[in-house]
């Protein structure tokens, strides 16, 4: 038996079942006596027992906005960024939102290239128009997780 609310024994379990190899072996009697050989079934397993979509706040990457100082625009740490693979737009805005769809002035936004690995700071770019004193006031990162999840993960302040 395995406790359907512990969300690591599930991941655990389910990662074996993703390795394959596993079945269910079913032994039925043949009567209500038990005697004699029972039937028995063996059943692969290559679907997960459960699944949760719930992800903990520790399963979003782990942002900072940062400062600009001395000659180092701001940028944006992330300090669980080995969990993540980039799939959508990165952006960091000096404005109030991110329009990852159309570059604009006071924004540095970058695209995914053949999947890499989500990088430990997003720096601001000059060419973007940012100076060290500039503010990150949103920021957009598009990312898998380890599990294949699609997430998104954005913020904004004044």
């Amino acid at each position: 038996m395995f406790d359907t609310s512990n969300e690591q024994q599930i991941k655990d379990i389910n990662a074996k079942i993703k390795r394959g190899g596993y079945k269910v072996i079913v032994k039925a009697w043949k009567n209500s006596t038990r005697s004699g050989e029972p039937d028995i079934v063996e059943i692969p397993l290559v679907e997960p027992l459960a699944t949760t979509d719930r992800i903990a706040e520790d399963g979003y990457p782990k942002i900072t906005r940062r400062s600009g100082s001395g000659n180092e625009l701001p940028y944006l740490q992330i300090d669980n960024a080995d969990d993540f693979v980039v799939t959508g737009s990165l952006c960091l805005s000096k404005r109030m939102g991110c329009n990852v769809a159309a570059a604009e002035e006071g924004s540095t936004t970058t695209q995914p290239n053949g999947q890499p690995k989500l990088a430990r700071k997003i720096q601001a770019s000059s060419s973007d128009g940012w100076s060290t004193g500039d503010p990150i006031r949103a920021f957009f990162v598009h990312v898998m997780d380890k599990a294949g999840r699609d997430l998104i993960l954005s913020g904004y302040s004044n």
